[in-house]
Order: structure tokens, then C-alpha cells, then sequence
């Protein structure tokens, strides 16, 4: 059997000794043929405590009481995963993935409020209870609206108090919100919970056009910008705890014959950064204030907004914006009465490349 064409591309990294650590997204490999040299990979980096887990499907905010029962075997799952190989941490994706009528769909975000942040901590507490060692999330890139983007950081460190879980934060992902929104990087770093960072991610992406204007996405599939190699810089001086940084790149990305030397140019630009980086951290880390919010149940108002929100986005927002002034959606209308239109239609598309109906 030929290899696939990303291990061909890292295998000369691997052999140069220049992967210190390897994060594997367990969960889309499930359904895939047994592949002795992956798990021999994955052996040999757990062996040395080396192997970081990153969940991509465990869709933390969804709010669907159905969806419980794939996540009881998502988790059961993970439990076997972890028998196999001792994960160094556990991290997962802020957002939700399914909603009612909707076995899949793509990575969407839910606001800041009191409903959210129960939901997500009930959810977060089953990962924490089925792991082994840490758990942690990750930033997203995508955001229906500059607001939703400047509370991200507090909606992370809201979640992840309680279980004193940790950050992995994307710089790609915060870079794509700062451009997309006009806003300074280095600002918006600080409004995340820099103390509880403990993992970076760098990687490329790509621009698509939309009728409303030029929109920068997370698809993992070209050259780490510039831009974010300098965010890199400054974030590893402002976040105290990191312990791992990851450069992240699809697998199917490597047909491309220029794709193996982009990696390898990646991989080196961030051991570059990382070498001549001094240690310094900073007191620009402010911790966010954490008022006592109630626990409020609205499962059933989320998920009947979720769904909603998936079918418009399947169909196409109304010009005359009357889907965000509806009943079904006011558990979330604090999000989208903001969002912006071509925000909106990247939503479209992400629906139309991910949006699976339920069938039967």
C-alpha cells in the first residue's frame, strides 16, 4: 500500500529529528483501516509522553438531548483510545457541530451567556471525567460578528474555571478574526486568558471572496502567513505556561508537489522563532473578572436555535433579516442581530461543504 502523501512529507522531518512533539486528531481516524506505521508513529511519541490529543468532533456546544448518545460513545471511545496510547492532554474546539436535523454540520460558535456557559461546562465535565490527564479547548477562527469575537477569551475562561482546564490557542485562528474585523492582533491576544494557555497552533489558510467582501478562513491548507510567525513571537512572551507548539496542515493539502518543502520551510520558520526566543514573559496577561453567573438550563431553547440557525445558513439568510427577529432563534439572538452579512455567507458555504441532514 503506497503511504499517504502527508507521511511522505513529514517522514524527512520525523528522520531529522525536527518533530519534538506530535498531536493527533484520534476521532478522524476511527472508521479508517488499521495503519501499522501511524500507530507505531503514535506508539513511539506516547512512549515518551510526547503525544497530544485533539479532538475535532465532540461538538462541545451542542445542545440537542439526542446528540448525548452519540457523545456517551464519542467518550467511550476516547477511554479506548487513551488504553492504547497515554495521551499527554486532551484538547478540544469551542462551537457546536450538530444540531435537531443536522447529523453534521461545520464549526459554528454560540455567544456569551448564561445558557452557553452551563451548557459547555456540563459538557466539558463529561470530557474531564472520561480523561486520563488535562483537558483544554481551542479558539475559533470563524465569528458572525466583531462582538462575538472580542468575548471569545471570557467565554473560554468562563468554561474552563471550574475544572482549571487549559487554552490552545490558534494564532492563525485569532489572526483570521483580527483581519476579518479590522482589529489589532496584539490587542486582541490580550483579551484572552493568556495564563491559561498552555499550546499554540500556527498554520495557513486561504481568502474566499464573497458578494459582501473578502473573508479570511482556517483551512489549514497553505504556508504559515508572516503575520502570524510574528504573532507567534509575541504570544510566546505574553502566555507564561505554553508547553507545545503546533504546526498544524491538512492532510489532504499534500498532492500538491510544492507542499513537503512548505512544511518542511514552516516547521523550521517556528523552530527559528522558538530558538531565539529569550523566555521573558510579560504582565500583559490580565485576568478576566469572573462574576458568579446562575446555572440556567435552556438545552431545549439552544438546540431548537442551533437548528434554526443551520437550516437558514442551508437555505440562505433572507435579505429582510426576519429569521433573526424569530422565536426560534432568541436564544442566541444576542449573536446573530450582530452578524455581518458576509460572515453570513461564509456560513453558506461552510454549510454546503459540511451541513449533513439526518436521514431516516
Amino acid at each position: 500500500m503506497r503511504e499517504p502523501a502527508f507521511l511522505r512529507a513529514a517522514t524527512p522531518l520525523l528522520a531529522d529529528g525536527l518533530i519534538d512533539a506530535l498531536e493527533w486528531s484520534f476521532d478522524t481516524a476511527w472508521r479508517d483501516e488499521p495503519a501499522p506505521v501511524r500507530d507505531a508513529l503514535l506508539g513511539h511519541y506516547a512512549s515518551a509522553g510526547r503525544l497530544l490529543g485533539h479532538g475535532v468532533s465532540y461538538s462541545l456546544l451542542s445542545a440537542d438531548p439526542a446528540d448525548d448518545v452519540r457523545k456517551a460513545r464519542w467518550l467511550e471511545r476516547w477511554r479506548g483510545e487513551q488504553a492504547r496510547h497515554p495521551y499527554r492532554h486532551l484538547s478540544e474546539h469551542i462551537g457546536f457541530m450538530t444540531a435537531p436535523g443536522y447529523q453534521r454540520g461545520p464549526p459554528l460558535p454560540m455567544p456569551l451567556t448564561p445558557e452557553v456557559v452551563t451548557l459547555g461546562r456540563d459538557r466539558l465535565n463529561r470530557l474531564v471525567d472520561a480523561s486520563n490527564g488535562p483537558v483544554g479547548l481551542e479558539n475559533l477562527a470563524f465569528a458572525f460578528s466583531r462582538r462575538e469575537v472580542l468575548e471569545q477569551g471570557e467565554l473560554l475562561e468562563r468554561l474552563l474555571a471550574p475544572t482549571g482546564g487549559f487554552v490552545v490557542l490558534d494564532l492563525h485562528n485569532l489572526w483570521c478574526q483580527a483581519v476579518n474585523f479590522g482589529l489589532d492582533p496584539a490587542a486582541l491576544l490580550d483579551s484572552y486568558p493568556l495564563a491559561r494557555v498552555h499550546e499554540l497552533h500556527v498554520s495557513g489558510g486561504s481568502w474566499a471572496e464573497t458578494s459582501h467582501g473578502p473573508v479570511r478562513r482556517d483551512t489549514h491548507d497553505g504556508t504559515v502567513p508572516f503575520e502570524v510567525l510574528e504573532l507567534l513571537q509575541l504570544a510566546l512572551r505574553r502566555c507564561p505556561e505554553v508547553r507545545f507548539v503546533v504546526v498544524e496542515r491538512l492532510g489532504d493539502s499534500f498532492e500538491s508537489p510544492d507542499a513537503a518543502a512548505e512544511l518542511r520551510a514552516d516547521v523550521m520558520a517556528v523552530r527559528g522563532t522558538l530558538s531565539t526566543f529569550d523566555g521573558v514573559t510579560s504582565s500583559l496577561a490580565k485576568p478576566l473578572p469572573l462574576a458568579l453567573w446562575p446555572d440556567v438550563h435552556r438545552d431545549d431553547a439552544l438546540a431548537v436555535a442551533q437548528s434554526a440557525l443551520y437550516a437558514t445558513l442551508d437555505s440562505g439568510p433572507t435579505e429582510d433579516d426576519a429569521w433573526s427577529t424569530s422565536e426560534a432563534v432568541s436564544a442566541i439572538r444576542s449573536m446573530i442581530e450582530h452578524a455581518e452579512p458576509r460572515m453570513l455567507a461564509t456560513g453558506e458555504a461552510l454549510m454546503r461543504r459540511w451541513g449533513r441532514r439526518n436521514t431516516g
